[in-house]
């Protein structure tokens, strides 16, 4: 392609390195939002008689309060969305000396209502005074951003029945929430785990197969003298998809290339480039160049963080540099090439992996691909220089061959046990603590039900395991005070799982914890089972 081939080519594709749009990705704002999940953490974490779940009950509608017992848990809901946006205006994390010196009449509005809040002022007093369409578009918009930001970074998840939750990282951003250097440091970590395409991104960028900072990295230590200017940034490197040599070493080649024509050459190309955007795409507010460009520094800004990408000065100045070569170097040999980028289907599987300290280990980046759909050929191809996990796939896709069985054959382990369709499917239920094998829902005592599988023996660590899901079930999805059940499902079980069900020191241990024996083993390999139909 040439260059003006590529003009063509550019107006047409509208893809570009995504990120989410806030002000400005600087330490002082990475804080605000730290601070801002201790609110949503504070609200959504509230405990019975603490004084922010008195407050909050307080707040919402007296009629609202009988339809939720005492007993459960603060959902989010556009009664908590606004009460947590009066949390953030009177923390002054919606920026209001901003505000003051650019709007002043609605800088006056948001002091009344902070005043109004602290005297006790309730939902339906704010909805009756200024109007919920006022209030959802004006205040309530606030916790929409924070909740974005959040969670394409990994720090904050909703869940489809309305409970939230707060990541590894998320917990760690809040810890740290009152030093700057340290929130810099996580959200640091944070851009480099992460990529796009993601689940938390719109579909029209899923041919991007990227991670954003390692890539940036890489352009720079090919590039002549090691910098790029914005313009660049927006026409070249935003579109590379991959991290693919040749195309990398394509738009290399163009950068090049632009470099060598005349300012006045380099104006007329944009110009150009303007002009046939415009007139084979009318209705399009802004051409790609222009939106692009608009996005560049936000993106340069979120996906350089870290301190290696600096704006240059002098000779250097409006220009993006590399600020230790030897350096980013180490970085991109760290960066493994076996997982470098990963498909997630599912926003809370993409959450879930981002928020976590560690990451995901080699056994699960498999259990990712399997579940994609990917060819055993292609996965030992990727990991052929790792012959242990090569060895273990096998024993994957034979775990993933007993779970199929007993997602379409539920009943053979309990009569009255159908696996979840509500609000999101039971087979690999996402959490933010790990997967749930099989969640179900016992039809006659109403109780959920945890079925936790293994292909072989089933060692007392399972227990540990088990009971970790079930509190987590308990927390997030029981409502009722009802029991949540679990149930060992394994080829053989050795004696330290009786010890340890034993130590519960519960007469009625075995009613709520069972063991079910599969008669599956090497020789006697499931049946293929067609897939399931998820909706």
């Amino acid at each position: 392609m040439t260059l003006e081939d590529y003009k063509i080519w550019y107006t047409i594709d509208e893809g570009h390195w995504y990120v989410s749009k806030v002000k400005q990705y600087k330490p002082s704002a990475i804080q605000k939002f730290a601070k801002g999940l201790a609110i949503i953490a504070n609200v959504i974490n509230a405990e019975k008689d603490s004084e922010m779940y008195k407050g909050y009950f307080l707040f919402k509608p007296k009629e609202e309060n009988k339809l939720f017992p005492e007993e459960k848990k603060i959902l989010i809901d556009e009664y908590s969305v606004l009460f947590i946006c009066l949390n953030f205006l009177l923390e002054n994390l919606l920026d209001q000396s901003h505000l003051e010196a650019t709007n002043f009449e609605k800088f006056q509005e948001f002091s009344t209502i902070q005043r109004e809040f602290l005297e006790g002022k309730n939902y339906e007093y704010f909805i009756n005074k200024y109007t919920k369409k006022y209030l959802t578009d004006e205040l309530s918009v606030y916790y929409r951003n924070f909740k974005s930001w959040l969670g394409k970074f990994g720090f904050y998840g909703e869940y489809e029945n309305k409970t939230a939750f707060i990541t590894e990282m998320g917990y760690e951003l809040i810890e740290n929430r009152g030093n700057s250097e340290k929130c810099s440091a996580l959200f640091s970590h944070q851009v480099k785990k992460f990529q796009l395409w993601n689940p938390t991104i719109k579909e029209k960028y899923r041919d991007y197969k990227i991670r954003p900072y390692y890539l940036l990295l890489e352009v720079l230590g090919k590039l002549p003298d090691r910098w790029f200017s914005k313009i660049e940034y927006a026409l070249f490197i935003t579109k590379i998809k991959s991290h693919n040599e040749r195309i990398i070493a394509d738009q290399i080649e163009f950068i090049k290339q632009w470099r060598e024509l005349s300012p006045e050459e380099q104006q007329k190309f944009i110009d150009e480039l303007n002009f046939i955007d415009k007139k084979k795409f009318r209705r399009r507010p802004r051409t790609n160049f222009n939106r692009l460009l608009d996005s560049a520094s936000k993106e340069i800004d979120c996906y350089g963080y870290g301190g290696l990408i600096e704006k240059g000065e002098g000779l250097y100045q409006g220009k993006y540099i590399l600020a230790d070569y030897d350096k980013a170097m180490n970085e991109l040999n760290l960066f493994s090439t076996g997982a470098r980028f990963i498909e997630f289907e599912k926003k809370l599987d993409w959450i879930a992996h981002l928020g976590s300290k560690q990451g995901l280990s080699i056994d699960d980046i498999l259990d990712l691909y399997l579940a994609n759909g990917v060819s055993l050929e292609f996965i030992n191809d990727e990991f052929k220089n790792n012959q242990s996990l090569k060895d273990s796939i096998q024993d994957k896709i034979y775990e993933k061959e007993i779970e199929e069985y007993y997602v379409n054959n539920i009943k053979e382990i309990h009569k009255d046990l159908e696996v979840l369709t509500k609000p999101t499917y039971g087979r690999q239920y996402s959490t933010h603590i790990g997967p749930i094998d099989i969640l179900c829902f016992d039809v006659i005592t109403n109780e959920y039900v945890i079925c936790e599988l293994k292909r072989g023996q089933t060692s007392d660590e399972t227990v540990g395991q088990l009971l970790r899901y079930m509190g987590w079930v308990k927390k997030h999805l029981v409502f009722d005070g009802k029991n949540v059940r679990g149930i060992l499902v394994g080829a053989d079980f050795n004696e330290k799982i009786d010890y340890s069900l034993l130590g519960m020191q519960n007469s009625e241990v075995d009613k709520i914890i069972g063991k079910f024996n599969h008669p599956f083993n090497d020789n006697n390999r499931p049946p293929q089972i067609k897939k399931r139909n998820k909706n």
